[in-house]
């Protein structure tokens, strides 16, 4: 049986580019019916690099992230990675594929990007992934949300960068908006991914995008 096309847009984490992630195309090379995407964000001024330029979606100004600094970074500059994922899905759908068989997921602040841009997007997309991610702004983000996105959550639990309860935040807040979300966790697993999670992937990938 021939799958229908589809596609997945990958967002790096902070001072990683595209390039970084594309062993993730390599890992699952068997779901040929995908079309991968692996944009470099721009570089911008970091707070917590002393405004040192580097490959970001948006500022960060504290590192680990934990459940009292998520709302740190400024509404404006998430809002304008938002935009750019958001004209990233209209790219792939001028490529022939349509809305609801785009993923869009990433790596950390990628994770992030991934998340707010999938809850405010009017396109009925296949579903989210969000590997070591976390949600800021919440409050504004579930206000423009539409109803049942697929979500990836997935989290080492001894995640260094952006601390391990921000993953099970991210599930419970996703989960009372009344979105669809599968919540891995990785014990022992650090700010990174390895083959369990890669797997799994493959896994919600086969469910989202058949």
């Amino acid at each position: 049986m021939t799958c229908a096309r589809a596609g997945i847009i990958w967002l790096h984490g902070l001072g990683d580019s595209g390039a970084g992630w594309t062993f993730l195309q390599d890992e699952l090379s068997d779901l040929k019916h995908i079309t991968w995407s692996f944009p470099d964000a721009p570089y911008l001024p970091i707070t917590l690099a002393e405004n040192q330029r580097m490959p970001a979606w948006f500022d960060i100004y504290k590192i680990p992230v934990s459940p009292s600094s998520v709302n740190a970074e400024t509404l404006d500059g998430i809002n304008d990675a938002v935009a750019t994922v958001h004209r990233l899905i209209e790219n792939m759908k001028q490529q022939g594929i349509p809305a609801e068989r785009i993923v869009v997921g990433g790596f950390s602040q990628g994770a992030c990007t991934a998340v707010l841009a999938g809850l405010a997007s009017n396109e009925p997309i296949a579903g989210i992934a969000a590997f070591s991610g976390w949600l800021p702004h919440e409050k504004h983000f579930s206000a423009v949300s539409p109803l049942n996105r697929r979500v990836l959550v997935a989290h080492g639990t001894a995640d260094e960068v952006v601390q391990f309860p921000l993953g099970q935040i991210l599930a419970d807040r996703l989960q009372a908006m009344k979105h669809t979300v599968e919540f891995k966790t990785y014990r022992g697993m650090g700010h990174t991914s390895n083959m369990q999670e890669i797997n799994d992937f493959r896994t919600w990938l086969s469910q989202v995008l058949p």
